[in-house]
């Protein structure tokens, strides 16, 4: 039983065959086909746009209406102020619910303006199908880097925080834990050693980062490693983390410690929304500080019910009063790595979740191909696009 046009996890082994012919090859059973019934989830207006993506004819029987609003955006950056300040106003109206409202991404590191937009307007959240940027391994690794060139993690403030910006600096590194004498124990127990003599006293970073990150890493992650602090504690230029990841020869480094092709992709993309984001800070330590009040500000959620920024993969089978899809652009959604065919699936996917307004942000610049389909001319930079994405 299922929408065949949801199906979004090939490579995991779902597969449409079993909601047409497949279960008739494979049983003596007699084997009966229905088609799916009317939609009350959302009228007629967010039925027509999903059947235009879906190549069929979608049937609503909802009682309420349901609102369809397209967004230009010309920048990162605008587009997360447009969303977050869509979701602020519809916080607003009366009777409804923030729980009710989420922001769909088809990619974690999407996430990373928008959340910095969340936070500087107090807006809780909460995330489902990724972890906030700021606890990522990659950008762990990161802060890890920062703490110790800024010789301050005390401001990481969890202890939890602590041992995975830990953990992040040795995997990354591909290094290991060698204490005289104890060589019979394991690297979970002496790792679990050297976390509790950080968390007792932060100042024991350095210290760890040179006795055992850089002095057990390869030789030539030594040198990176090394060369990486050296940038940071230099005077600040809005480069810094682009000369950070050069030094660091980024890619191959998460090429060497992440085995997942999808993974790495995912990884090296998290850094360079960061690297963007990181432009706008004065220092080294700002960032950092920046990035440890963010984990702490995600972290409270207060009295309002938190503001959902999910994956459209993780909300299958759920439904929200509003939705909203940013970053229709080449190169973001769809996916160019990715299968076409499954990436029309997860569009499809992320429309149908909603119920009374769903909202739709297009590159101006770079407009994702999807906007055909959604029945809005495609070409890039037109004036014409701007004029019909707005109305």
């Amino acid at each position: 039983m299922g929408d065949v046009d949801q199906v979004i996890h090939k490579a995991n082994g779902a597969d449409a065959r079993f909601m047409r012919d497949e279960l008739a090859v494979l049983t003596p059973h007699a084997i009966h086909t229905y088609p799916l019934t009317n939609s009350f989830r959302f009228n007629t207006t967010v039925a027509r746009l999903a059947g235009k993506v879906a190549n069929k004819r979608y049937a609503s029987k909802a009682p309420h209406p349901s609102q369809v609003r397209f967004s230009p955006y010309d920048s990162v950056e605008a587009c997360a102020r447009q969303v977050v300040d869509d979701a602020k106003a519809f916080r607003t109206q009366p009777k409804s619910k923030s729980a009710s409202c989420a922001i769909l991404l088809r990619h974690p590191h999407q996430s990373v303006q928008i959340e910095n937009a969340l936070i500087e307007d107090g807006i809780p959240y909460e995330t489902l199908g990724f972890k906030s940027y700021v606890l990522r391994p990659e950008v762990l690794f990161v802060r890890g880097l920062l703490a110790v060139a800024t010789d301050d993690l005390s401001s990481v403030t969890e202890v939890k925080t602590r041992e995975e910006v830990m953990r992040a600096l040795l995997f990354f590194s591909g290094s290991s834990i060698v204490v005289a004498g104890r060589e019979h124990e394991s690297q979970q127990d002496l790792l679990a050693s050297a976390i509790r003599s950080v968390t007792d006293n932060p100042l024991f970073l350095t210290s760890f980062f040179e006795n055992q990150v850089v002095r057990n890493a390869p030789a030539s992650i030594q040198k990176r490693l090394l060369a990486a602090v050296d940038i940071i504690r230099k005077p600040h230029s809005p480069d810094m983390l682009p000369a950070l990841f050069n030094a660091l020869h980024i890619k191959t480094l998460l090429g060497d410690a992440l085995v997942s092709q999808r993974r790495r992709l995912e990884a090296e993309s998290n850094l360079q929304w960061l690297s963007h984001m990181a432009q706008r800070f004065d220092s080294p330590a700002d960032l950092f500080q920046s990035l440890n009040a963010t984990e702490q500000k995600q972290q409270k959620t207060g009295k309002s019910e938190p503001l959902l920024l999910a994956s459209i993969a993780s909300v299958k089978g759920l439904e929200f009063d509003a939705v909203l899809l940013p970053y229709l652009t080449q190169g973001e959604f769809p996916d160019p790595t990715a299968d076409m065919a499954e990436e029309f699936n997860t569009l499809y996917v992320g429309l149908t979740r909603v119920r009374k307004a769903l909202t739709l942000y297009p590159s101006i610049t770079s407009p994702s191909v999807f906007m055909k389909s959604l029945g809005v001319a495609e070409a890039a930079g037109d004036a014409a696009l701007t004029d019909a994405l707005k109305k």
